[in-house]
């Protein structure tokens, strides 16, 4: 297969997305597949080794996404919000997905190759603590008993997750308490499943989400604060 010449252009930023996920058999959609490449060798990004490959798929990109969003969600995996993805060519398309499960992050992103076709650019990489060359840490207070977190760079900010069984309630009342004594100011929340604080230039949204196995899922978003706000 000839992979048009954008497949070049975005292996360092499918690596750059990724940045962080694996091998775990990703829940990759069905697709109707034209052409296929493995892309030679792996790119490392943020000391980690990115597998790529590339196909060429029938379909538009609008609905090749919406596939692959859905067989994410369907796998339990967090998908990232296309808010908090580096932007790149208007004609083009990104999914991420976080397995915090299995600490694995899959990105695909999709360029039109012709009037019915699009190109499919895929990564993985492992998140896990043990691939880790030195985990990162974002200072943040971690709810007694919890995992290490799946943590992601992304523009302007980072998302950090993780699963533990507690209470909503006591989770509230944890970040409530620690983070104030880190300097963080709290803001009023959307609602009960919703902490906002700001703080050190940046804005902190924390997410509570019920997940399949009764835990809380919890996601940490940071983003820079500009004059013009925060989250």
């Amino acid at each position: 297969m000839s992979v048009s010449r954008p497949v070049s252009s975005s292996v360092l930023l499918c690596a750059l997305l990724c940045g962080l996920t694996g091998r775990a058999e990703p829940a990759w959609p069905k697709l109707e597949i034209l052409d296929e490449v493995e892309i030679p060798g792996e790119v490392v990004a943020q000391s980690r080794p990115v597998h790529l490959h590339a196909q060429r798929a029938r379909g538009l990109i609008v609905d090749v996404a919406a596939l692959f969003r859905t067989a994410f969600l369907d796998a339990g995996y967090y998908v990232l919000p296309s808010v908090q993805l580096v932007s790149f060519a208007a004609n083009s398309a990104s999914v991420t997905g976080l397995d915090v499960v299995n600490q694995k992050s899959y990105t695909v992103i999709l360029q039109p190759a012709d009037a019915q076709s699009v190109t499919v650019i895929y990564g993985q990489v492992n998140l896990s603590p043990e691939a880790r060359v030195a985990p990162p840490e974002d200072g943040l207070p971690l709810y007694p008993g919890a995992p290490v977190p799946l943590r992601v760079a992304t523009e302007g900010g980072a998302v950090s997750l993780y699963e533990v069984k507690a209470a909503k309630a006591d989770l509230r009342a944890f970040y409530a308490r620690k983070l104030p004594l880190q300097g963080y100011k709290a803001l009023h929340p959307e609602d009960e499943n919703t902490l906002i604080f700001e703080g050190h230039g940046e804005a902190l949204r924390i997410s509570l989400l019920d997940t399949p196995a009764k835990k809380v899922r919890v996601v940490v978003t940071s983003h820079l604060t500009p004059a013009t706000g925060g989250l």
